[in-house]
């Protein structure tokens, strides 16, 4: 801290005085205060002035993508979000990715962003503000929901020639590999003619 000017000393001599700001780190606007020492031979008065810390505006987010297996209950992106914030409250909010036209709905609880089938795999958007930071980091990353493996196995069937279709055996799964409990799969069986 330095002083502008001292007015009305004599040539040769000083004032003695001491400057302290109002403590803080944070961006915003800290009082400084002049405070007189010792000087008989001077009425002092004092001028505080304003210590000011800057928003810069190099903020950034960053939230990794992620994946599942399809497994058959409710997934979120479960990775760690990142700022480079130095300090202060940083706020992070996320929102399912929408359609130009729709309004995005944001929250601070990226829990609450889930998908369970492959086809709610999604894209999430991240914002991130910060009281020391003038401007809104953003960033986006994925959902996704991966299809899995499903083995469907037909019995092999058979019959002795009769050239009659009609007594054809039916036509069975020997055994599905792979479905998630409680599920099943569709499919349809037929036989070259």
């Amino acid at each position: 801290l330095t002083v502008e000017e001292i007015e009305g000393v004599v040539e040769g001599e000083s004032i003695n005085y001491s400057l302290s700001r109002v403590t803080g780190q944070e961006a915003g606007s800290y009082a400084i205060s002049v405070t007189a020492g010792s000087n008989p031979n001077y009425t002092v008065s004092v001028e505080g002035a304003t210590f000011t810390i800057n928003k810069i505006n190099t903020l950034e987010v960053a939230l990794d993508d992620d994946a599942y297996d399809y497994d058959g209950t409710a997934h979120a992106n479960a990775k760690e979000v990142t700022t480079n914030a130095l300090s202060g409250v940083t706020t992070i909010e996320y929102s399912k990715a929408v359609a130009e036209g729709e309004e995005a709905k944001w929250t601070t609880d990226l829990s609450s962003l889930t998908a369970t089938n492959v086809a709610d795999s999604m894209t999430i958007n991240v914002r991130a503000t910060n009281p020391n930071y003038s401007n809104e980091a953003t960033d986006t990353a994925t959902l996704t929901i991966n299809p899995i493996a499903v083995t469907v196995k037909a019995e092999n069937k058979s019959k002795d020639y009769d050239n009659d279709p009609t007594t054809d055996p039916a036509l069975t799964v020997e055994e599905t590999e792979g479905v998630v409990e409680g599920e099943s799969i569709n499919y349809s069986l037929s036989r070259v003619t």
